[in-house]
């Protein structure tokens, strides 16, 4: 599997790619498949620890490579 890493997208935009791959005939657990991470905070300071990313995997290399052109910043 081929890892693409999404950084600083709300799951609400995370979801919408994943409809988005589906409509276009992937299939998750086939094709694709994806984490989301939430960001984490330190609750004493207000910093924040950990960013939000999302990984998402890709069965087909040229696939990812498009995926990572259309949506990787």
């Amino acid at each position: 599997m081929i890892e693409v890493i999404i950084a600083k997208q709300t799951a609400h935009d995370i979801i919408n790619i994943v409809y988005e791959l589906r409509d276009q005939g992937f299939i998750q657990g086939v094709d694709f498949e994806f984490a989301y991470h939430a960001a984490d905070y330190d609750n004493w300071s207000g910093d924040v620890t950990y960013n939000k990313h999302t990984v998402f995997r890709f069965a087909n290399p040229s696939v990812a490579s498009w995926f990572r052109l259309k949506y990787e910043t």
